[in-house]
């Protein structure tokens, strides 16, 4: 992504050390002016001069100035790094002087660049490049090109290129798998499928190939993707249906565990598309993204970069709603959470087969029979975590 924009005139302002010449032109002017001392008066003039030399090379300095910035990539996740390039043309007919570009990179911090003097019509290329630490969405820039005087007397400020949007994404981990689940309603009952081709394709998980497996069950575009053969295996739609609630209520995250919450989310979201799964996201505030497939995930995605804590809402009525049509398997995703509301959570799942409860702060189970699993996540590795925390459920075949 970028943006380009010739850089316009700005502001001029004597820096501070051209404000002291010149208060101190003015008080040797004035003084050699009373006591009748001409030499005063001579280093009063030539410190005014000097000011207005600066002042004509600051004003007269080439504005002809294109910046583009490129975002590489525009997209990326928490963790990983940005690479910015900043390219300024000069189209002036001399050189530029030597200019300095600085610009915000969003809540990361300010950047500020020198440039050596550019030929006319030349190009110059710079880079920086800096980690990205938050998930949302920032704004890079807008920059601002300062220029100076040789003597540092005279400054001017132009602004220059507009901003670029960055989205960055919630972190991800590799989960281990749930296993299927049964439900109330088939798919086709829920969800209209226009050919015969389709639907069998939706009926279709994927799994890594055996051998004997038929090579025209291979998935091919997932195994390249992966770089080992998965092939699609058929089940019933219900039992490879994933829903997540994401709790958003203010009142039982931090910033800390919320953004623990939303790669737990994120994380399974990548799971479902790995697997070729259908995968349904609700929040506590209202928010559905309804049942999806592998292609959703990229708008899933950027829709967790930019979910945030709400003052209201209520998880136990977002789970009464879905506990009257139960399908597939359930995972939720909270925050701190006491005996009183892990008993809430049991009470309101029971209606599914599998159900996964995470919470990403402290939590203390109640003593109400057929809990759903609990992953209790507050630091370290998620993969490890879950395949901890999920392993033995299913193994036993406890409601997971």
């Amino acid at each position: 992504m970028s943006r380009r924009r010739a850089v316009g005139p700005g502001s001029v302002r004597p820096t501070r050390s051209g404000a002291l010449l010149v208060a101190v032109a003015l008080v040797a002017g004035a003084t050699g002016w009373l006591l009748g001392q001409p030499e005063l008066s001579a280093i009063a003039a030539t410190a005014l001069l000097a000011t207005a030399v600066a002042l004509w090379w600051v004003v007269a300095a080439p504005r002809e100035t294109t910046i583009v910035r490129t975002l590489m990539p525009p997209r990326t996740r928490v963790g990983d790094d940005v690479l910015v390039r900043v390219r300024i043309t000069n189209g002036a007919a001399r050189r530029t002087p030597v200019q300095r570009i600085g610009e915000r990179a969003g809540v990361h911090g300010t950047v500020d660049l020198t440039v050596a003097p550019i030929p006319s019509g030349a190009v110059r290329d710079l880079t920086y490049r800096y980690p990205a630490r938050h998930r949302g969405l920032h704004r890079i820039g807008p920059a601002h090109v300062t220029v100076e005087d040789p003597f540092g007397l005279v400054r001017s400020t132009r602004p220059g290129s507009r901003t670029d949007e960055l989205v960055v994404l919630p972190r991800t981990w590799r989960l281990t798998p749930l296993p299927g689940a049964v439900g109330g309603h088939a798919l086709e009952r829920r969800t209209p499928l226009p050919s015969r081709e389709r639907h069998d394709d939706d009926l279709a998980s994927l799994r890594s190939y055996e051998p004997g497996d038929d090579l025209r069950r291979v998935h091919w575009r997932t195994s390249a993707r992966q770089g080992r053969l998965v092939v699609r295996q058929h089940d019933p739609p219900w039992t490879r249906r994933t829903t997540v609630v994401l709790d958003v209520r203010r009142s039982c995250h931090d910033d800390d565990s919320f953004e623990r919450a939303v790669s737990v989310v994120a994380s399974l979201v990548e799971l479902a598309a790995e697997r070729g799964e259908l995968v349904r996201v609700i929040t506590t505030d209202g928010t559905d993204s309804g049942i999806v497939g592998e292609e959703a995930t990229d708008a899933l995605l950027d829709q967790l970069a930019l979910v945030s804590l709400r003052p209201d809402g209520s998880l136990a009525a977002t789970l009464d709603q879905l506990g009257r049509d139960p399908d597939g398997r359930l995972v939720v995703c909270t925050g701190a959470l006491g005996a009183p509301g892990h008993a809430a959570v049991t009470g309101a799942t029971r209606a599914w087969d599998r159900c996964v409860l995470v919470t990403t702060a402290s939590a203390t189970a109640s003593d109400e029979p057929d809990p759903p699993v609990l992953v209790t996540w507050t630091g370290g590795d998620l993969d490890r975590v879950w395949a901890e925390s999920t392993g033995p459920a299913i193994r036993s075949g406890v409601r997971s």
